[in-house]
């Protein structure tokens, strides 16, 4: 597990590209068959995760709408808060706390805006 560990987080340091491109694998205890299938995984998280997704706790593509669509209505909110067109959440962007509770029947999904503090409920009950 700790290679898996040093392996990610050098391959995330080096950058997904310039990995690829070495010549030798940094960890020979990994095959460049499963260093490069790690790598793919792991951009595909990336992707997921800047293109709106979470890449630890997936949602699905309805939670994900859903999501999307509040958080539009919450930045507009912020904004007029602020008194800004587009609302200001600082360097590190913090704006929306996730929170997953795992239960015996399924697992609730919350959002809370940290600018309005208002919630929005994205558990998929009807699946329990």
């Amino acid at each position: 597990m700790d290679v898996l560990l040093r392996f990610y987080e050098a391959a995330f340091s080096l950058g997904y590209h310039s990995c690829l491109k070495m010549d030798t694998n940094p960890f020979p205890i990994l095959s460049r068959d499963f260093a490069e299938m790690q790598l793919r995984e792991a951009k595909a998280s990336l992707l997921q995760l800047y293109q709106g997704g979470l890449a630890m706790m997936p949602m699905s593509d309805k939670q994900l709408a859903s999501y999307q669509a509040w958080a539009k209505e919450q930045d507009k909110k912020a904004a007029e808060k602020q008194g800004l067109e587009t609302p200001n959440y600082g360097v590190s962007g913090g704006q929306h706390t996730f929170m997953y509770t795992p239960t015996t029947l399924g697992m609730v999904i919350k959002v809370r805006h940290n600018l309005t503090q208002e919630e929005i409920d994205l558990t998929e009950y009807n699946n329990w």
